[in-house]
């Protein structure tokens, strides 16, 4: 560390005082720890020419990891950081309302992982929503790592991130899944990805034509309700509805009317594994997708829909806008009355090309963000 970045360090740890232990119980969780070098090789025996990341990102449903393993693929020795100091529901709720209340704790958070890392150097710093990550701790990774490529992506629409947008200019290049915020923010657009698992080229036996599996917010418990219901009455149809905490169920029935109407077993409060979802995709004919009222960026499960060749129901019209849209594969439904034809959830799928396919590959979103334009 340099005489400038151990000024900065120490500043910043006079600031928000002693240091707190990293890789506790309050900033892990299993195997992929807050501050774990995920890299491949030992680290005494990676040469000095290899490629050196740092990812920086939140755990979603292990969608990190396998970032981290196609990165890694793609011939990097690799970091990673969560965005954010611990993973439990009422933090995240907290730094999402009242960022400010959590700066000093996701702050000191950051100054202590960096500085346990000790990296000589980095050729990309990627930072996928950093909701906690202050403007110091960016000036910190800028002047510890000069050289390292600085890229940000937003899987959220930005509007929904103040915090995030105040720090763009922080980057050396931004994306975004929203194009919306592409068009106001200057950033790039660029749509999510389908990981291996959902990647199906073959025709199979569907056990459901219809399956919603989502986390509930805004209307997603009235629309899954009003469109599952008026279905015909052969429809093969499986849901899974989550909330990530019981507490919020309550708060959501309190403080909302996103369930209203509802009993609590209607709910799951355990996330299903990646694999499980995989399951059930490849089991279905057909897919729902409700995308958040604040967001225009097409949803993770519309890409994996187009992985794993399963027919897509959806609210966003924005989908027709894009080189995948079939009419005979996506039917856009209206929030106010959603309804869908029969014969569309027992027609087959129609095939994409291969050259848009590949497009939403995980490889080539990894790609994209770490090119060198």
């Amino acid at each position: 560390m340099d005489l400038q970045t151990s000024s900065i360090v120490t500043s910043l740890s006079k600031t928000f005082g002693p240091s707190e232990k990293l890789g506790s119980t309050d900033f892990t969780r299993g195997e992929f720890s807050a501050h774990k070098s995920v890299s491949t090789p030992v680290e005494a025996g990676v040469s000095a020419n290899t490629k050196r990341a740092l990812l920086i990102s939140p755990r979603y449903f292990g969608y990190e990891k396998d970032i981290a393993e196609e990165i890694r693929r793609q011939g990097y020795s690799l970091d990673f950081l969560s965005d954010r100091p611990s993973d439990n529901s009422f933090f995240k709720a907290i730094t999402r309302l009242r960022p400010e209340s959590m700066a000093q704790r996701s702050t000191k958070y950051y100054v202590n992982a960096i500085e346990d890392l000790s990296r000589p150097a980095y050729d990309y710093i990627v930072v996928i929503i950093g909701e906690a990550i202050s403007g110091d701790v960016l000036r910190l990774l800028r002047t510890q790592y000069p050289n390292a490529k600085m890229v940000y992506y937003s899987w959220d629409s930005l509007k929904n991130k103040p915090q995030s947008v105040k720090h763009l200019t922080n980057y050396d290049q931004c994306f975004s899944f929203d194009p919306d915020d592409a068009k106001t923010l200057g950033v790039r657009y660029r749509p999510l990805f389908f990981v291996p698992g959902f990647e199906r080229r073959h025709a199979v036996d569907f056990e459901y034509d219809l399956s919603f599996v989502g986390t509930i917010h805004s209307d997603r418990y009235r629309l899954t309700n009003q469109l599952f219901s008026g279905l015909p009455s052969d429809s093969r149809t499986y849901k899974y509805l989550y909330l990530q905490a019981h507490w919020m169920y309550w708060a959501r029935r309190l403080l909302s009317d996103s369930v209203n109407g509802s009993q609590k077993k209607e709910f799951s409060f355990s996330s299903l594994t990646k694999a499980e979802v995989q399951k059930i995709f490849m089991s279905s004919r057909s897919v729902l997708d409700i995308e958040h009222p604040n967001q225009s960026g097409l949803t993770m499960r519309t890409i994996e829909s187009v992985g794993a060749e399963t027919k897509l129901v959806t609210t966003n019209a924005r989908v027709r806008e894009h080189d995948f849209y079939d009419p005979a594969n996506v039917m856009v439904i209206s929030r106010a009355t959603p309804t869908v034809p029969a014969d569309f959830l027992k027609s087959p799928y129609r095939t994409v090309p291969e050259s848009i396919y590949s497009r939403y590959r995980l490889s080539a979103w990894v790609s994209e963000l770490m090119s060198k334009s």
